[in-house]
């Protein structure tokens, strides 16, 4: 009796032990997912096909290239942009989650005196969306990328089933024919469906929304960025305006 009483004792605690190893490795095994939420982007789509990669900057809030909307405006005559967007709603791949657009702003041209296209689109999402990063309207003295600074521009091609695409570069210095203090430059790459796409620093910051590409000086093509360092304060003063507009409560400084 003693001796059953020793194998059963053995046998419950062996049977603890393996259970914790097969429990631990069951929750550690690294997924095998090929769409993983990914922080600040976003997809802009028409009829569920991805045209314009986005960045996330607040829970209903995100920023895309402008002319992501403007080329259909231009192409579909008689509709407004309020009719165009209606026909757009934001993924956020990896959750499968879809939002409609609720409203969309485009850059002032001469806000606070700028008078430079800066390419720049804000987007206010129907719902609030649980995939965000960090709040950028709760920063002050917003990042400013330097030259020689490296980046990583993130997005999603054209045709590529939305798989993330990430690239390494480096900021360029004298090569850009645009003003430094409203953009900033990198080499060219091919990119089809980037544009709008955020680019980040080493520590994940948000610091730059993709455009286009763009000739610098000596006819060199580059890849140009909107700083959010200079479009920082605009986003703010859009945001509290629509907000105020509609007696919600001004929250941003």
């Amino acid at each position: 009796m003693k001796l059953h009483m020793k194998l059963l004792v053995f046998f419950c605690v062996l049977y603890l032990l393996c259970g914790r190893v097969i429990s631990k490795d069951k929750h550690t095994r690294p997924s095998t997912s090929t769409h993983k939420p990914e922080p600040h982007q976003c997809s802009v789509q028409k009829n569920k096909q991805h045209i314009c990669s986005c960045a996330i900057i607040h829970q209903e809030w995100i920023l895309t290239a402008n002319h992501c909307f403007m080329d259909y405006l231009n192409f579909e005559n008689g509709k407004s942009i309020n009719n165009i967007i209606q026909d757009h709603d934001i993924l956020l791949v990896g959750t499968g989650k879809r939002y409609s657009l609720e409203a969309y702003i485009q850059y002032d041209q001469n806000f606070m005196g700028y008078r430079y296209q800066v390419d720049i689109g804000l987007i206010k999402v129907n719902g609030a969306m649980s995939l965000v990063p960090y709040n950028i309207l709760n920063i002050c003295n917003y990042p400013f990328v330097q030259p020689d600074m490296q980046l990583v521009a993130k997005g999603y091609q054209w045709n590529s089933g939305l798989k993330p695409r990430e690239l390494s570069l480096k900021v360029l210095k004298n090569v850009s024919t645009f003003d430094s203090n409203f953009h900033f430059c990198t080499k060219n790459f091919e990119g089809q469906g980037m544009s709008g796409g955020p680019i980040v620093d080493g520590n994940g910051r948000l610091v730059g929304i993709l455009r286009g590409s763009g000739t610098g000086i000596n006819n060199k093509k580059v890849k140009l960025f909107t700083r959010i360092s200079h479009i920082h304060t605009w986003i703010k003063s859009k945001i509290n305006y629509y907000r105020c507009e509609r007696q919600i409560c001004c929250i941003f400084s």
